[in-house]
């Protein structure tokens, strides 16, 4: 049984260092609306307090691409590598709106939300 439990806690501990830690790079913060809008405020008051807090070892960059009534912004964030260093800042319900008027071939079901907001 010892050897058993040495084992796994071997396997845990190896896979781990083959990890990098994350974050390893700047994580990019997409808003879709230009600055100073609510979603930019969000957004940057989220960097404020992970960077005041010290929660990550790298900045978060909030980078503002509006266009399109969002479109460009949602688009370049669905284009994104899926590797955890694109997030995005945005209300959802503009992006079904622009899937119904025909303005984007996308929808809400092409992203991961990962956390809410209010304001």
């Amino acid at each position: 049984m010892k050897t058993a439990i040495r084992t796994i806690l071997c396997f845990f501990a190896s896979t781990t260092t083959l990890l990098g830690a994350y974050p390893e790079k700047p994580i990019r913060v997409i808003v879709p609306t230009a600055a100073g809008g609510g979603h930019d405020t969000v957004a940057r008051v989220f960097q404020h307090a992970i960077e005041e807090g010290k929660l990550l070892s790298k900045k978060l960059v909030v980078v503002n691409i509006p266009g399109a009534g969002g479109a460009v912004g949602t688009r370049k964030i669905k284009d994104s590598p899926n590797d955890g260093y694109t997030i995005g800042v945005w209300n959802p319900n503009a992006l079904i709106s622009a899937k119904l008027m025909g303005i984007t071939n996308y929808d809400h079901t092409d992203y991961e939300i990962i956390a809410m907001t209010g304001y």
